[in-house]
């Protein structure tokens, strides 16, 4: 049913999509995780409707909870996406939350609530999810950081990165990483070559290496879009 209504909301973006650049890199669609930059809500919306690869991306648990879903629609897309504050703001948060719950649960998606520890739950489900084969889509920017006034990025979470070990250790195979960026000024986004992870030392080091290696590429490809480096 979930890869039903996925088909359907894919197929209803038809004239929403985005230029797909990068599909020759990935050498393997069964399964991988493919991390983007968030760009709002103009990032995940991009990805699913517009690359043609079954994904189950992870949610942050503001985005499912009924008691929270309205103010983080609020905060997140109403406010600053359309201009909206005060009551009639809040009031369109109220109406539009109960329908994005739905959809997020219809995509499939894996909820990760820092906030509440669900963090073991949400790895569970996606270790799950890799050993059927399927893909994990994660936009792993830090929402509770300050972006980047120049390309709009918030500092990238990397605690994702230990499912490469867990799948490693789970199947005996190695689960590439693809870094992809969205650009929302062309309507393109790219996926870059596979990342292979290789833990040569201290897990947390390890980590942080390779967030920042994720994060450098996503920057790289996000830069040649723009035609240029980008100025700091």
């Amino acid at each position: 049913m979930a890869d039903t209504f996925y088909k359907i909301v894919h197929l209803a973006g038809i004239f929403n999509r985005f230029q797909v650049l990068g599909l020759q890199n990935v050498t393997r669609y069964n399964p991988a995780i493919f991390a983007a930059n968030h760009v709002g809500s103009a990032g995940p919306t991009s990805v699913v409707l517009s690359v043609p690869i079954r994904f189950y991306p992870w949610v942050i648990g503001e985005m499912t909870d009924p008691q929270r879903a309205p103010l983080y629609l609020y905060d997140d897309f109403i406010h600053p996406a359309l201009h909206l504050d005060g009551r009639f703001g809040m009031l369109l948060a109220h109406m539009l939350a109960p329908i994005s719950i739905n959809l997020l649960k219809g995509l499939g998606g894996i909820t990760v609530d820092r906030n509440r520890g669900g963090i073991n739950e949400a790895f569970h489900q996606s270790l799950t999810r890799l050993e059927e084969g399927k893909n994990l889509l994660i936009f792993p920017e830090d929402n509770r950081q300050e972006p980047d006034p120049i390309t709009g990025f918030r500092p990238f979470l990397g605690g994702f990165i230990w499912l490469t070990q867990m799948y490693l250790k789970s199947t005996g195979r190695t689960l590439p990483i693809y870094p992809m960026a969205v650009y929302l000024p062309k309507k393109t986004l790219v996926i870059g070559k596979e990342i292979q992870v290789d833990f040569c030392g201290e897990r947390k080091k390890e980590i942080q290496r390779y967030t920042r290696l994720i994060r450098e590429k996503v920057t790289e490809i996000y830069e040649s879009l723009a035609g240029e480096p980008l100025k700091r």
